[in-house]
């Protein structure tokens, strides 16, 4: 079915006006702006990203979990798109839902509301992939591992801060002069 004529004028007419409104900004935006490399454009979202999450701790816990909750469904979104342009077949729905509600059920239950939705995730894959042909072990893997490791839940993460620990630990004890 083709669309009608005023629909189709109307949807170049948003066009246009997105167009005008993006090269309106580009005009207006400083020469040494322009055509960014890539360690710019990361230095400047990693400053606004630490600005922000500034901003939501200052203001109050709950700011605080709604940017962890946005930023743990952002990245759980590119991280399955990267997957599905990597040929594998992922449940994203039940990823990304998964990943904003890791922060959120840990800020209200603790590490049980982890465990809650982890065995959540688990049981929805499990129906997924006993009832939608096309689903394989390896993408039920990808989406729950993919869920909880964007929310920093993974074996690496623990590592890293076990050992982390350890060693600050130590370096503690040994210049105060305690014995462990």
């Amino acid at each position: 079915m083709a669309p009608r004529p005023d629909e189709q004028a109307e949807a170049e007419d948003d066009r246009s006006r997105t167009g005008r409104i993006k090269d309106f900004a580009y005009e207006k935006t400083p020469k040494k702006l322009k055509n960014a490399t890539d360690l710019q454009v990361r230095f400047r979202t990693g400053f606004v990203y630490v600005a922000l999450s500034v901003l939501c701790i200052l203001v109050s816990d709950w700011t605080t979990v709604a940017f962890l909750v946005a930023t743990a469904g952002i990245t759980a979104g590119e991280f399955y798109y990267m997957l599905r342009s990597d040929a594998k077949l992922p449940n994203e729905m039940l990823g990304i839902i998964a990943a904003t509600l890791y922060p959120l059920s840990v800020f209200l239950l603790g590490l049980n509301g982890a465990l809650y939705v982890s065995l959540a995730l688990l049981l929805a894959l499990i129906v997924w992939y006993v009832f939608w042909m096309r689903a394989r072990v390896p993408d039920v893997g990808v989406s729950f591992f993919g869920a909880a490791g964007f929310t920093g839940f993974n074996l690496w993460s623990f590592l890293v801060a076990l050992i982390g620990s350890i060693i600050l630990i130590a370096v503690i004890n040994l210049l105060t002069g305690k014995r462990a």
